[in-house]
């Protein structure tokens, strides 16, 4: 993937791997400018499911502008390949800030606190819940921003869908995961708090 260009855009660099892709730097060519672009995995892209829940994911993102949101500028699909380029945050999330400087002072903890809950009071706003908030997905800007990030398993209020799989499985992270979210249960606003909750008392 390194180089190939498509769609005004150029992948630079692999920053990521998760159960759904991989998320790499790269350059908006017409405009000049780094964004991260987030790719469906090759081995998973032809499953209705998994395209779906991937596509679902950007049109979350989408749905909600916010300066505590990594914003999604272009949702694609190039041949087999389903993609969408979102804001670069030139930054570290707070998961590798707690391994290169431990545990984070009161106060500033405290504004990165409060900055997370009004992205997610914003999204809520909007009917998306995160369902994955944890220190990995919480990023920190060199300006001190903090961007909410990952919205793999993200979903709209009003959809019917569990949170289990097809298989059965519960996604999440269960270090960081609501009771009601860990039975499967149905989810809203308060389970994406509880998350934020276990992130800062662990930070």
């Amino acid at each position: 993937m390194i180089g190939a260009e498509f769609d005004g855009y150029r992948i630079e660099r692999l920053l990521g791997m998760g159960g759904m892709g991989a998320v790499y730097e790269g350059r908006d060519l017409a405009l000049n400018r780094r964004v991260a672009i987030k790719v469906l995995a090759e081995t998973i892209n032809r499953n209705p499911d998994a395209v779906k829940r991937f596509q679902r994911e950007a049109r979350a993102v989408a749905s909600v502008s916010h300066p505590n949101i990594a914003q999604v500028y272009r949702v694609g699909t190039h041949g087999d390949l389903h993609y969408y380029a979102m804001e670069y945050v030139d930054g570290q999330s707070l998961e590798q800030m707690l391994v290169g400087r431990g545990r984070i002072a009161g106060g500033r903890c405290f504004d990165l606190l409060t900055q997370a809950i009004q992205g997610l009071k914003a999204a809520a706003d909007e009917g998306v819940i995160h369902r994955d908030i944890k220190p990995g997905n919480l990023m920190v800007a060199e300006d001190g921003t903090l961007k909410i990030v990952d919205f793999g398993i993200a979903k709209t209020m009003d959809e019917s869908e569990t949170f289990r799989t097809a298989t059965g499985t519960i996604m999440g992270t269960p270090a960081y995961m609501s009771p009601e979210q860990c039975k499967g249960q149905t989810l809203d606003f308060r389970s994406d708090m509880y998350s934020l909750g276990c992130t800062f008392f662990h930070v």
